[in-house]
Formats: C-alpha cells, sequence, structure tokens
C-alpha cells in the first residue's frame, strides 16, 4: 500500500515523479503559484481555497513536510482538481492537468511496491548487522540520495563499483545502460552505505 511512512527510498522517487513532471511539455501552468495579478483572474481563490503547483510539491518535500506519500499524492492531485475547479472540465488547461494526472498515476502505482516489503520488515526487527556498522537514519539516506543525484556523470561509475562489490545481486533485472540506473537505497546493506557516504566525501572534497 503506499499509505505508510515515506522511507528514504520513497522519498527520491516521489522527488524524481516531480521533477519528471515539471518536465512534460504540458506542465508550464503547473510550475509555480497561480499569480492572479498576472494573469489578471483577480477571481482566482474565489474557486481555489487550496492552492497548489509542482515547484510548491517539490519544495515542501525538500523541506520533509509529508510524513506520507499519500500526503505527497494528495498535494499533486490537488493541482489538477484546481486547475478543472477554475477553468472548468472543457478548458485546454484543464486536458492538459488530466494528460499530467495519468502520467502521475502511473508513475505513482508504482511507488514503494518493491521497496514496501523491505521497509516493513526491517523496522519491525531490529537487524543485527556482523560488520559493526551502524544502523543509519531516514535522514542519513536522504542526504546521500541527494548527494549522490548530485554527483557528476564521471564519478557515478565508481558508485555502481562499491554497490556491485558490496553487493553483486543488487542490479540483476537492470540494463547495463548506465544512463539510468535506479539505485533502491533501501535494498543497501549500511556496510555498502558508509563507504558510498565516505565515497561522497571525498568527492566533495576535490
Amino acid at each position: 500500500s503506499n499509505s505508510g511512512e515515506m522511507s528514504a527510498s520513497d522519498f527520491v522517487q516521489c522527488l524524481k515523479i516531480v521533477r519528471a513532471l515539471k518536465k512534460e511539455k504540458n506542465a508550464w501552468p503547473f510550475l509555480e503559484p497561480v499569480d492572479p495579478v498576472a494573469y489578471r483572474i483577480p477571481d482566482y481563490f474565489t474557486y481555489v481555497k487550496h492552492p497548489m503547483d509542482l515547484g510548491t510539491v517539490e519544495k515542501k518535500l525538500d523541506g520533509k513536510k509529508y510524513g506520507t506519500t499519500e500526503e505527497f499524492a494528495n498535494d499533486v492531485r490537488q493541482i489538477w482538481a484546481n486547475a478543472e475547479a477554475y477553468n472548468g472540465p472543457d478548458h485546454n488547461i484543464t486536458k492538459m492537468g488530466h494528460s499530467l494526472s495519468d502520467i502521475f498515476e502511473r508513475k505513482f502505482a508504482t511507488l514503494g511496491s518493491s521497496t514496501s516489503k523491505t521497509t516493513t520488515k526491517k523496522n519491525r526487527t531490529p537487524s543485527f548487522n556482523p560488520k559493526g556498522a551502524t544502523e543509519m537514519s531516514f535522514d542519513e539516506k536522504r542526504e546521500l540520495c541527494v548527494q549522490i543525484n548530485s554527483l557528476q556523470p564521471k564519478y557515478l561509475g565508481k558508485v555502481v563499483q562499491l554497490i556491485h562489490r558490496g553487493m553483486p545481486d543488487i542490479f540483476k533485472g537492470t540494463s547495463q545502460d548506465t544512463e539510468e540506473i535506479e539505485i533502491n537505497i533501501d535494498a543497501l546493506d549500511i556496510p555498502t552505505l558508509r563507504e558510498l557516504e565516505a565515497y561522497v566525501r571525498t568527492v566533495d572534497q576535490q
């Protein structure tokens, strides 16, 4: 189910979904808060009681304002609902919202399907780690995800090598195309995560 608490992996997936939506050709009306003055629509807030847009959703994600993936999804759905509430069902902007809504629901439906099983198990029993590495908090994982995502491409090969060395099975079934590698951070063991963390630090110092 998608209603559980947001894991580090969920956070990264949600961020990816928002960023992918922002790049869609129909996304331009939904990128930032509607400005009733600039658009000369002074009655906007009469119809729209809960303004929302993709830029705001991304900021809220970054600011850890969502406790669950469902809260995140509700905000995104609010964007399309607002477009329809103000513009009516037949307006072009409403139709653009519908097309983005379809893309969003498809992506959101796959969220957590691979990770929820592992995370619920993990939270229930304290895992014993023989290699002596300490557990890693949600914030640390999240921070590591953000850092890895912002690395220059030339450093990503080493990231893949480190993961592969620590957990050779993790890339089974993924294509060798290095353009897009999905790494589920919740599936990595702590020693591998700590190695990645150390590597990211050395890159930062260069």
